[in-house]
Formats: C-alpha cells, sequence, structure tokens
C-alpha cells in the first residue's frame, strides 16, 4: 500500500532524526524538505535533489515522483527508497561543502550515455529502449516515466 503524503513526511522526518548524524546536516540550514508534486526531467522521474539558493541549502523530496515509481509497491519498498534517496542527496551537499561534486559529474555523463543509447535505439528503430544506468551507489533514484 502506498504512503500517503503525511505517512511519507513522518518518515522522511523519522529517518533524518533518528538516523542521520547531525554532522551530515551540517549548512543544511533549510533542511530537508518534502513537496507534493512529482518532478520530470524529459522522460525521467526525480525522487529528489539537493539545491543551493542564495538563501540556503537544502534537499527536496518529489513525494509525487515517488507515486508514479512505487505505485503498487509495499511501505518497505516506499521505505527503502525515501532512505537511498535522502543519502544520496546528502552525498551532494557534502561533496558541495568540500568543493569537490564527483557524483554530479557521474550522473551527469550517465544522464549523456543513456540519451545517446536512447537516441541510438530510435534512430535504429529498433525496440531496445534508452535507459538511465544506476548512479553511484543507487542512491539518486532517477525512473522511466510510462
Amino acid at each position: 500500500m502506498p504512503m500517503d503524503l503525511e505517512q511519507f513526511t513522518d518518515f522522511a522526518d523519522s529517518f533524518v532524526n533518528d538516523e542521520v548524524p547531525p554532522a551530515l546536516l551540517r549548512d543544511l540550514n533549510l533542511g530537508i524538505v518534502v513537496l507534493p508534486e512529482e518532478k520530470g526531467e524529459g522522460e525521467f522521474y526525480i525522487m529528489g535533489e539537493y539545491i543551493t539558493e542564495e538563501v540556503g541549502n537544502y534537499v527536496a523530496l518529489y513525494y509525487g515522483s515517488f507515486v508514479k515509481t512505487l505505485s503498487g509497491e509495499p511501505r518497505e519498498v516506499w521505505e527503502e527508497d525515501i532512505k537511498e534517496t535522502i543519502k544520496h542527496e546528502l552525498q551532494h551537499h557534502l561533496e558541495a561543502l568540500a568543493g569537490d561534486e564527483k557524483l554530479a559529474r557521474k550522473e551527469t555523463e550517465e544522464e549523456l550515455e543513456s540519451f545517446q543509447m536512447h537516441e541510438e535505439s530510435k534512430n535504429k528503430r529498433s525496440s531496445r529502449v534508452g535507459y538511465l544506468s544506476k548512479p553511484l551507489n543507487l542512491l539518486l533514484r532517477i525512473f522511466k516515466k510510462e
């Protein structure tokens, strides 16, 4: 059974408060925000992202993207994906604080590779579908839209 928005937010809050060391949240002054909408980029759903703005840094989780990609999945799958997404976005945060964004560069390379494979398959008119390979540590979850 899918989580509703309140259950989703409560679980994310509990995970951060109970399992994430406070040191990893340093300078994440706007916290972790759950947004009700889905977010897509081209053919893919974005589960979460690390955002830096003039007023501060935060992690956005897109509840609607989880709904689109995990519909029909048991609660345990939702919980694991929420945890993995938060961990992944915190990795972006820590890399940004350190001035080293290897994960972001790797994801960009993988997205380009996926796009190129998709374009090649369209040009060959094959039934093969382009895909986005799993990012480092399977943390950021981007799923193909249906």
